[in-house]
């Protein structure tokens, strides 16, 4: 008798019950948080500041705590999405986008 790898049922089970798709944004989130250190080691807690938002019909959002952040995500969006996709096995980000993360009161933090 031969067992399948449980990855494959959780797949196949996502499937059935409609989940699918935020199972795949989930990952794709994930993903980005495991290299925000190595592409922005030179930002002192980059976890902190930049992080993933959203990851919907092939577009990675990214949320930061300020513009020079942003700017600093938007300089390596080509970077960025070779290594995502090089990491997720297939061309799942199509494109990368980054937007001011807001507190509260309106304003960045």
């Amino acid at each position: 008798m031969s067992f399948d790898p449980f990855q494959n049922f959780i797949q196949r089970a996502a499937g059935r019950y409609g989940i699918a798709v935020e199972m795949e944004a989930s990952l794709v989130c994930q993903k980005f948080r495991s290299i925000v250190p190595e592409f922005f080691s030179h930002i002192e807690g980059a976890e902190d500041h930049i992080k993933p938002a959203f990851f919907k019909k092939g577009v990675l959002v990214i949320e930061t705590n300020g513009p020079g952040f942003s700017q600093e995500v938007i300089m390596r969006k080509d970077q960025i999405i070779d290594e995502m996709n090089s990491k997720l096995g297939s061309e799942m980000v199509k494109n990368l986008r980054a937007q001011l993360r807001r507190s509260e009161s309106g304003f960045f933090s």
